[in-house]
């Protein structure tokens, strides 16, 4: 399974992140950073189960905003042209819907990932998950 966890601090001004194979991007102005969980999964068989995951820290900037994604967007592959989504071209669209509604951006990411896959099958699940700390 992929998990990804968020922790905010109770002062508001730092974020802990631990994925499993779960990665989150963080936009603040026309900056993306990527920061990538751990490869292995959780529930596993063969994952023990006291695996450990490393902790991320972001410093929470005024307006940033927070995607928290498994690889099923980014990996999923053109009924057109046989090439993937890519972490390139959703950092892309991740810097063009800032300053929409939330509700807005579901609706904009969910559209695009729709129109790249067109009739080719829908290689995994795919799950995003956008939000702000006030």
């Amino acid at each position: 399974m992929e998990l990804g966890a968020c922790f905010v601090s109770p002062e508001g001004r730092t974020l802990t992140f631990v994925g499993a194979r779960f990665d989150i991007f963080v936009v603040s102005g026309d900056d993306v950073s990527r920061f990538k969980g751990d490869k292995k999964g959780i529930g596993y068989r063969e994952i023990p189960l006291d695996q450990k995951f490393r902790e991320i820290t972001i410093d929470i900037g005024d307006g940033s905003t927070f995607y928290m994604t498994t690889d099923g967007a980014v990996d999923q592959i053109s009924e057109e042209n046989q090439r993937s989504f890519g972490k390139r071209r959703f950092e892309t669209l991740l810097r063009d819907i800032q300053g929409k509604a939330m509700d807005e951006q579901r609706a904009t990411i969910r559209d695009a990932v729709i129109r790249h896959q067109g009739a080719a099958p829908r290689l995994d699940d795919i799950a995003v998950i956008g939000f702000k700390v006030a």
